[in-house]
């Protein structure tokens, strides 16, 4: 910076004529020959489309990209080749996931004619007879000989077996993830959910207060879910089906005693709060909890009022009518969800 003030810029639209001078001087060919020429930029949305820099070599990533057209644009600005500087490959820095999530879904490029596995060690060598290959598209009316013969040499598809008797478990589930120094290391699933909450909440107050709010409680779960953590996938690794998700979240993240949906549910129905209720309401309330202790939290909202045997108490109107009124209906909603994580928030 002290021999070039112009070595990292922003750009962005607000700055006018001044920025888009800085971006034509950022997409030279030539920035390290020239003086005064930028050659790192931190931008919002200037670089997505209409930009060509050939040299481009590395794209940062510090905000979320759910749309997998602004994904293709973003990363397009790297993928253009420049051989007389050696840019031949560029390099995605993602720190929020949003780039491996986009790349693993299907729409990015279509289903992949061919896939090949193999496992390493720790040193990062190839295990011996690990290799699994397997196409994933079969040949079509127009197809050309040679490419017959190809998917021929390439050998049969990966087998898929069927159980038809028995029970079939997960025993161990893993994860492989690079370390501080690139290492690609392998983990327990349960470890590196652990790792991940543990990078959003350092303890276990916080998270639970937050989790006890609905609006956090979805982002924590959206966020989670980005980052490969699926509280289905958790719950059936852990055996602990009949745990609340913050139960089950807390127990692998900060090692606390889990508690049941069952717990939970009956340290709602005997909290002071709910005898306000008239008997009709409190009936439904009775019914909602049963709900949750047999499938979850999805059941605390509306829906669950058109799920038998709550439906056989009448329509949404006549349920609402209990609780004078609906707004009154949903207030006891939310009371639910406030008594079920009330010794959190």
């Amino acid at each position: 910076m002290q021999q070039n003030p112009n070595y990292v810029v922003r750009i962005v639209s607000d700055e006018g004529d001044w920025g888009k001078g800085l971006l034509g001087k950022f997409m030279d060919y030539e920035p390290f020959e020239r003086p005064g020429m930028p050659v790192i930029v931190t931008t919002s949305q200037m670089l997505s489309t209409g930009v060509d820099i050939p040299t481009c070599k590395n794209i940062v990533l510090f905000r979320m990209v759910n749309s997998m057209t602004e994904f293709k644009q973003i990363i397009g600005r790297g993928t253009r080749v420049k051989e007389d500087k050696d840019k031949l490959f560029f390099t995605i820095l993602d720190y929020t996931g949003s780039a491996t999530r986009n790349f693993a879904d299907p729409d990015f490029d279509g289903e992949p004619p061919l896939i090949t596995s193999e496992e390493m060690d720790e040193n990062g060598e190839v295990l011996e007879g690990s290799f699994v290959e397997e196409r994933t598209e079969t040949p079509t009316a127009d197809w050309t000989d040679e490419q017959i013969e190809d998917f021929t040499n390439e050998g049969d598809p990966r087998r898929k077996y069927y159980v038809t008797e028995g029970e079939v478990t997960i025993v161990a589930e893993s994860v492989q993830v690079l370390d501080a120094s690139g290492k690609l290391r392998t983990v327990q699933f349960t470890q590196y959910a652990k790792e991940q909450v543990s990078t959003l909440f350092t303890d276990a107050k916080a998270f639970q207060a937050a989790w006890a709010d609905p609006e956090q409680r979805e982002k924590i779960v959206a966020e989670l879910e980005s980052r490969g953590i699926s509280l289905e996938q958790l719950s059936d690794i852990t055996k602990m089906s009949d745990a609340d998700p913050v139960d089950l979240l807390c127990f692998v993240a900060f090692d606390l005693k889990p508690m049941t949906r069952r717990e939970r549910a009956e340290r709602v129905r005997k909290a002071a709060t709910l005898a306000a209720y008239t008997n009709g309401a409190r009936e439904i309330i009775e019914l909602i909890l049963d709900k949750y202790v047999q499938f979850g939290l999805t059941e605390l909202n509306a829906g669950v009022l058109e799920v038998k045997p709550i439906s056989d108490k009448g329509n949404i109107t006549e349920i609402a009518a209990l609780f004078d009124g609906a707004p009154n209906l949903l207030r006891a909603l939310d009371d639910i969800q406030k008594l079920l994580y009330a010794e959190a928030a």
